[in-house]
């Protein structure tokens, strides 16, 4: 079984930003004689291509050209201990593996800021390469180690991640750069359950905050953003926000997997509020940052709390 042109790119990405996590970095010898390179000097690709044969004749393993915790368990096991001379090629060493720094831009909170340098990003690099793009909504799933039924080990994303809905994970990765708490959770209902994470309910519309939009009565559809502009949306100073009879108002929001890219969308579905720790029912959820125990993988700016945190 051969991958193909996406699977490359994205094995390419994570191996050269894993090795050294996974912990096979140290043993490469045994890597590359379990491989058959011996002392060669693979190129990224081929490389790639070599694991994906080899986890292709050890089964029950996936085939995607990574080794990940899984398939570095499996190596170590079955592989000789030794490949003579053989030396890590230089593009797996810890300054090439290093993510691209998040880019900040644009007015408003920390986290806006982080999701309006993502929507330039998008803009820009899409008309000149967009393989970029094959595994940048996959490093979003990296602060949703959540989906498929279960909390994943560190990681582990969804394959082909930029065919599921990756709205959720684009909100976590933002929230979490910036260092404020989010949910871990790759469904965009996962805003509305307090408590995945730690946020105010406001008494009225603001710029950034995060807002769910869907049926009340399925996890279905929803999608979830950071509010952008607006008019005419229904607030209460005094507290709870009714929504009642509130579908089809006017609001934008900036976010993912909006014409499967980042970017601001006119939304006319009905907002979906949720009760937060002081009692205030509202669908504008403004974020904060609680006790620190998120452990995901992308920088953060400061600890703060996540409802799902990867598994190892």
């Amino acid at each position: 079984m051969s991958l193909t042109p996406r699977q490359v790119v994205q094995a390419i990405r994570y191996n050269a930003a894993s090795a050294e996590r996974v912990g096979w970095l140290p043993h490469y010898r045994q890597v590359a004689g379990a491989l058959g390179i011996g002392a060669e000097r693979p190129t990224p690709k081929a490389f790639c291509v070599a694991v994906g044969a080899w986890q292709d004749s050890n089964r029950p393993l996936s085939v995607d050209g990574k080794i990940g915790p899984n398939t570095w368990a499996q190596m170590r096991r079955r592989a000789a201990t030794g490949a003579g001379s053989a030396i890590a090629p230089d593009w797996l060493g810890a300054a090439t593996a290093a993510a691209d720094p998040v880019a900040r831009t644009g007015v408003g909170p920390a986290w806006l800021q982080v999701a309006q340098g993502e929507r330039l990003r998008w803009d820009r690099e899409t008309r000149r390469a967009a393989e970029v793009h094959m595994s940048r909504d996959e490093e979003y799933f990296q602060a949703s180690p959540y989906f498929g039924g279960r909390v994943k080990d560190r990681g582990v994303v969804p394959p082909n991640a930029g065919r599921h809905d990756w709205c959720a994970a684009f909100a976590n990765w933002c929230l979490h750069s910036a260092g404020y708490s989010h949910t871990g959770s790759a469904g965009a209902h996962s805003f509305i359950v307090p408590r995945l994470w730690a946020f105010t309910a406001l008494p009225e519309p603001r710029q950034g905050c995060v807002v769910v939009v869907g049926t009340e009565d399925s996890t279905r559809g929803a999608h979830v953003g950071f509010l952008w502009s607006f008019r005419n949306l229904p607030s209460n100073p005094n507290g709870h926000v009714s929504i009642q009879g509130r579908a089809g108002r006017r609001l934008e929001l900036l976010g993912g997997n909006q014409g499967q890219r980042v970017s601001v969308k006119n939304e006319r579905r009905r907002m979906l509020a949720c009760r937060d720790r002081q009692g205030v029912t509202s669908p504008y959820l403004w974020p904060e940052r609680g006790a620190a125990n998120c452990n995901h993988l992308p920088a953060s700016d400061q600890g703060h709390f996540c409802g799902r945190i990867h598994a190892t």
